[in-house]
Formats: structure tokens, C-alpha cells, sequence
């Protein structure tokens, strides 16, 4: 089974500071398959990317590993960016692609094809995500 994860979102970081003693830091452990991801993407991009903030989407933690969802970035200028983003690991296939990027590593055609091939609807999932975003803003 897949789940909905949020990582580094102003809404976390509200509770967290709700529930937790302001002596106290809390930071959210990423699960070890975006921990990956993250160093996999940071590898790709070394001279455009400086970090991966955080993600948001829907994980699913089995052979092979999927994310879909949204990226949070920021460049070496300083700028954030939020980015549509896919990524699938089995094994030693390990890709991923921004859906909004002009230029890609990896096939989005065929990654998107590859994941939904799996049982995974990403255009629902995002559907579902814009949905959340539209009720917290």
C-alpha cells in the first residue's frame, strides 16, 4: 500500500510548534527511500540545485518504490521552487523526472507509463493534492 506524506509543510510546522516545548527542536525523519531520492536528485543537478527542502505526495514503500507529488527546492541563487515531480527506484533502475522541466534525465513519457502500469493513477494524485492545496490557502 502507498500513503499520502508531507514533509516540511507550514501546516507541520505549526503543530509541531503547538506540540512540542519551544526548548525543543522537532524535525520530520524522511522515510530512507526519499532520503535516496533526495541525494539521487542533488547528484543530478549539482550545479543548479543547492537543496531539497521537503516533499509532499503519495509514497508507495515497496519493490519498486514511487513517489508522486511535489518537490520543494532551492537553487544556487537562493530562489525556492515547488516542482511536480515523479520517481521510481527498483533495484538498480532509479529515475525521476519534474514534470514542469524543459529538459529531462529520464523519459517522463515512459516513467509515467511505467508507474501507472503498477496501479498507481498519478493524474488523480495530483488532482487530489491541488485539491488539499486549494483548502489551505
Amino acid at each position: 500500500m502507498g500513503k499520502v506524506i508531507r514533509f516540511n509543510s507550514d501546516d507541520d510546522s505549526e503543530k509541531i510548534e503547538q506540540e512540542q516545548p519551544k526548548t525543543e527542536q522537532h524535525q520530520v525523519e524522511m522515510p530512507q527511500f526519499l532520503q535516496e531520492l533526495r541525494e539521487y536528485i542533488l547528484g543530478y543537478y549539482p550545479n543548479t540545485i543547492s537543496d531539497i527542502l521537503g516533499f509532499s505526495g503519495f509514497i508507495k514503500n515497496d519493490n519498486p518504490y514511487v513517489f508522486v507529488g511535489y518537490v520543494v527546492w532551492q537553487d544556487k541563487n537562493g530562489t525556492y521552487s515547488t516542482t511536480p515531480l515523479i520517481a521510481m527506484f527498483r533495484n538498480q533502475d532509479k529515475r525521476f523526472s519534474f514534470l514542469n522541466a524543459k529538459n529531462h534525465y529520464f523519459d517522463p513519457t515512459v516513467l509515467r507509463t511505467d508507474i501507472e502500469n503498477i496501479g498507481i493513477n498519478i493524474e488523480e494524485i495530483y488532482k487530489h493534492l491541488d485539491e488539499e492545496l486549494k483548502k489551505l490557502t
